[in-house]
Parts: C-alpha cells; structure tokens; sequence
C-alpha cells in the first residue's frame, strides 16, 4: 500500500499524514467559532477554512501549498522555541515536533518540485 502512495501523481504517506493532521487542526478552529461570538467566531471559521485549504493543496501537490505549510509550520516552531528561550521549557516539545515537519516537508521536495526529464 505505501507503494501506490509513493507512485509518481500519488503524495507520500508522510504528506497525507500531515494533511490530516491540519485537517484536525482545522477541526479545532472550527470547534472554536462554533463556541465563539461575533468577530471570534467569524475569524475561527475563517481560519479553519484556509487550514483546510491548505490540507487539501498540500495533499494535491502545489508547490505553493507546499511552502506556505513550510512557512507556517517554521514559524509556528521559531514561536514555540522563542517561548522555551523566555523559560517555559513546556513548549519544547511542540518545537521539536514542528522541527521535524519541517524537516520532512524539505525532504519531499521531489514531489513538490519533479525534475523534468
């Protein structure tokens, strides 16, 4: 099975993985604006909604996508680590984790940018 996922027009198994985790933080945020009001809400909704988007661009293989998640995910990380530096060593693990997203979104860079033969 991670074979046909590894197929030339099929993401990795490591990228669908990664989609459905957005796609459960997106879950969160649409929890969220469901309990929210007014503004909340609506920026919850809003963005669930881009968070979904970006699942399902990254899952279908825009390069875009694919560096907007790098970018969200490296930032997310730089915030987590900037927080342990100021003493709240909780969000170490957070950091790393977004350490290693990064650093398996760079590894799939063949699927976001095939080499033309």
């Amino acid at each position: 099975m991670a074979e046909e996922a590894d197929s030339p027009g099929h993401p990795p198994v490591g990228i669908i993985l990664v989609c459905l985790l957005l796609g459960l933080y997106s879950l969160f945020w649409i929890l969220t604006g469901m309990v929210g009001n007014g503004p909340i809400a609506l920026l919850s909704l809003a963005v669930a909604a881009g968070v979904l988007l970006l699942a399902y661009s990254l899952y279908s293989g825009s390069r875009t996508a694919w560096w907007l998640t790098i970018i969200f995910f490296g930032g997310s990380t730089l915030w987590r680590l900037s927080l342990v530096a100021s003493g709240e060593p909780s969000n170490l693990l957070n950091a790393v984790v977004g350490v290693m997203l990064v650093l398996y979104l760079l590894s799939k860079h063949e699927f976001y940018h095939p080499s033309q033969s």
